[in-house]
């Protein structure tokens, strides 16, 4: 029976007292399959970090569609996603000013939602020092408030409906969550699009206006509350509409900042299709009034995967270069190994936190990790034949150090084909 992958955790949480935001690029020539490893390091990682007593965290975690390519799901990616659609999503996003290379796409965006202030603090030092490792350093960050929480800088309070909890008559908020947001089948089952746009608001010519003129703006009382007769082209008039019109239907998670001496919000949502983002755009476009006070600053296109597991167990293996062919099955470089995803996942996850060390083509296995390894040869020859397990304990470790030999051999000959790191 196939069992239903659901949306990344923390996907399934609305944003807390303590946000964060941050972007992720890589520094220099980086592969994407190293980027997709330590994404899936920090995935693993998140889950294990011990809270503040009574306190709550929750790290989302997304990835540049690019670094994909050569995933299971990537024509599934394909079928959404191109550089035309990023560029119309970004770039082309109303509002937006003319972005530099810095301001627009990063590889790996990290969402923090925390409680308590220092656990906020360290999941960003943990992104940070676990992304590293696969050649990414921090890029931008920034911190605020939730916006479905407290005011605005225009000093307004969302009146935007949005899924985290049901509205009287609606049904289960994560069902809403799950209908607006996680793809449901398919190589991408579990997954969703993550949509960041930075905005600055124009806090000095709003505040300008009559105050009539400014609930007209944003179509509700600073308290929320509706007008009797809220514009059309008002910014929760326009939102409400194509929502009730079943048109881009998406789960906002952004939060307000504050920033340099500028104000305003980091816009974030997620949807299971991109569909969703282009259709709000154009209701947007057709005259949302809000747009005179605001400017786009940066944003980018990102997928966020359901686990870790998904991300490493679809990523497909290397091409074989000719130097590799003659190395024997059980010798094999790692990616040629027909395993099971469950164990391609734990040997990708062993690599990642330092079972191999040394550079390429002088790998070796940890000295303490190789001491474990003939503790288990022993166990294993014990069990299998009790009257001559040394021989057989022996015959094991020379084979795993034939194997690392002759993997390091094939990556001096192949360059940068990673075999034993795999």
């Amino acid at each position: 029976m196939h069992k239903m992958m659901k949306l990344q955790g923390a996907a399934e949480h609305a944003p807390d007292r303590f946000n964060a935001l941050a972007l992720f690029r890589a520094s220099g020539k980086v592969k994407s399959s190293d980027i997709v490893k330590a994404v899936a390091g920090l995935l693993t990682q998140a889950e294990t970090i011990e809270l503040t007593p009574s306190g709550t965290l929750h790290v989302l975690v997304a990835i540049a569609p690019k670094h994909l390519s050569n995933h299971d799901a990537a024509e599934a990616i394909d079928e959404q996603w191109s550089q035309k659609t990023e560029k119309k999503l970004i770039s082309g996003a109303p509002a937006m000013q003319k972005l530099s290379k810095e301001d627009g796409q990063a590889d790996v965006l990290v969402q923090v939602a925390a409680s308590v202030e220092d656990d906020r603090v360290f999941a960003l030092r943990l992104a940070e020092g676990i992304l590293r490792q696969g050649g990414l350093e921090l890029a931008r960050e920034w911190f605020g408030t939730p916006q479905l929480v407290n005011r605005d800088p225009f000093g307004f309070r969302s009146a935007i409906a949005n899924p985290w909890e049901p509205k009287p008559g609606t049904g289960d908020a994560a069902a809403q969550r799950d209908e607006f947001a996680r793809i449901a089948d398919g190589p991408l089952e579990g997954a969703s699009w993550l949509l960041h746009r930075q905005y600055v608001q124009d806090v000095d010519a709003f505040i300008k206006l009559d105050p009539s003129k400014r609930e007209r703006v944003i179509g509700t009382k600073p308290n929320g509350s509706d007008l009797p007769d809220s514009p059309r082209k008002s910014h929760v008039g326009m939102a409400r509409r194509y929502r009730e019109e079943g048109r881009g239907l998406l789960v906002r998670r952004g939060f307000h900042f504050r920033e340099d001496g500028q104000e305003g919000l980091a816009f974030l949502a997620i949807a299971r299709e991109l569909e969703a983002f282009l259709q709000a755009d154009e209701e947007m476009e057709g005259g949302d009034a809000i747009l005179d006070f605001v400017t786009g600053t940066g944003g980018g296109v990102y997928l966020v995967p359901p686990t870790a597991e998904w991300l490493l167990a679809g990523v497909r293996p290397a091409a074989v270069p000719p130097a590799a062919k003659d190395v024997q099955r059980y010798e094999a470089p790692l990616e040629l190994l027909e395993v099971v995803p469950a164990f391609k996942t734990y040997m990708m996850l062993i690599k990642l936190h330092g079972t191999f060390v040394g550079d390429l083509g002088q790998q070796r296995v940890m000295p303490e990790v190789a001491n474990l390894v003939r503790e288990a040869h022993k166990i294993i020859a014990k069990k299998s034949s009790p009257k001559e397990w040394e021989e057989l304990a022996q015959q094991m470790d020379d084979a795993l150090n034939k194997a690392i030999t002759n993997a390091n051999a094939v990556n001096d000959q192949a360059g940068e084909y990673i075999t034993i790191q795999g």
